[in-house]
């Protein structure tokens, strides 16, 4: 994997990005890249890693971004804005991370229902609203759901249990036996 990340690259990602066949991750961390999502990381076949946070992206995320078989996301701490993508649940990660950008909207309703793979989340520090999806609750593996410093409504599904009221962290409870 080529590190590219902390080295005060600036403008935009080329589109010859998506002729890296071979490229299994890509960490364009820490730099200081601007322009839309680069669509190009999306047509990267073998990606199973991108890491694109602490640059200055902005605009919406795609669509395809959580359609494409990634293991990790990281999009954090950037100037992305807009709704998520209702393509949230189909992703297959285990790790996404959509904090410290200026995302608005609701958490996508099928969000509650993504993948069982998923271990950590992170939307802390956005313009969230709406309520937390009720399906977050049956998640066997979710070691991290943090959604603090948005504005949701409304309540908390019964499977869940708020950590501490201040932090907005939210742990997972046993569900119920089923009968």
């Amino acid at each position: 994997m080529p590190n590219l990340n902390g080295n005060r690259f600036t403008g935009t990602i080329p589109q010859s990005f998506r002729d890296l066949y071979a490229l299994i991750e890509l960490d364009l961390s820490n730099n200081q890249f601007t322009g839309p999502f680069p669509a190009a990381t999306l047509q990267i076949p073998n990606l199973l890693y991108l890491d694109l946070r602490f640059n200055s992206f902005s605009g919406q995320i795609l669509q395809d971004l959580f359609s494409k078989n990634l293991d990790a996301i990281f999009l954090n701490n950037n100037q992305f804005d807009g709704e998520i993508p209702q393509t949230l649940g189909n992703s297959p990660a285990s790790v996404i991370n959509l904090a410290n950008d200026k995302l608005t909207g609701d958490i996508p309703v099928n969000f509650g229902h993504t993948s069982p793979k998923l271990k950590e989340i992170l939307f802390m520090n956005n313009r969230l609203t709406g309520c937390i999806p009720q399906g977050i609750g049956m998640w066997s593996d979710m070691q991290v759901f943090y959604a603090s410093f948005n504005a949701p409504m409304g309540h908390l599904p019964d499977t869940v249990s708020p950590v501490s009221s201040s932090s907005g962290q939210i742990t997972k409870a046993k569900p119920p036996p089923i009968e």
